[in-house]
């Protein structure tokens, strides 16, 4: 699911990123905040080094500004380029408690897909985890806020969310004048080991469906 998310990031984020402003610090502490498992987290100040466990976290985190903040990536997060030069900590289902430790992180930023049991042995060492499961273009929308939120970066996620909410409304309606026997049947494919599709339900036959396939 990583692979799927990171599409997204890739055509809506980061056409976006660096043109957002600064980060701006908030007040709202301590901040407490549920993830996609149902876990919720207590940050007490703004984190400043953090760890992404998916490439799509990895993109988000450079498309919100704070990609100085990031010391610890997966082994798949190379983009953008310059997440290649940060610490590889884990794959994406399984991970470096110990590599994760040595960073000394003040949030980890998990995903669907990461392993539950490591997510439970970083809490119980001390480490604010919130985990992200992104499964539609609303899901990503709220992603932003809430990340930007948790990161004292608040100003410029509801820039980003609005910029994307936009962008969303002019496929739409783009959309909505193309006849339906006009439009594209759309077969996504990895080129895997098996080979892997993606079927109704699943972020990318969302993302299809929007863009009018």
């Amino acid at each position: 699911m990583s692979r799927q998310v990171r599409a997204v990031f890739a055509t809506l984020l980061l056409v976006w990123a660096g043109n957002l402003g600064a980060v701006t610090g908030e007040s709202d502490r301590p901040l407490k905040a549920t993830d996609a498992r149902g876990v919720t987290v207590e940050l007490t100040v703004i984190p400043m080094r953090l760890v992404s466990l998916a490439p799509s976290n990895t993109e988000l985190l450079f498309a919100l500004g704070v990609g100085s903040r990031v010391v610890g990536v997966t082994e798949y997060c190379d983009f953008p380029v310059e997440a290649r030069a940060i610490s590889r900590v884990a794959s994406y289902s399984d991970m470096s408690l110990e590599r994760i430790m040595a960073t000394k992180p003040d949030l980890v930023l998990a995903a669907r897909g990461n392993d539950l049991e490591s997510l439970k042995s970083l809490k119980e060492l001390g480490i604010p985890t919130f985990a992200l499961d992104i499964q539609t273009i609303p899901d990503l929308l709220d992603a932003v806020v809430e990340v930007g939120r948790l990161l004292g970066a608040t100003a410029v996620a509801d820039s980003l969310a609005r910029e994307l909410s936009r962008r969303r409304a002019a496929v739409n309606a783009s959309v909505r004048e193309t006849p339906v026997v006009h439009r594209p049947r759309v077969m996504w494919g990895y080129w895997g080991d098996p080979i892997i599709t993606a079927g109704p339900g699943s972020l990318i036959d969302h993302l299809i469906r929007e863009a009018g396939g």
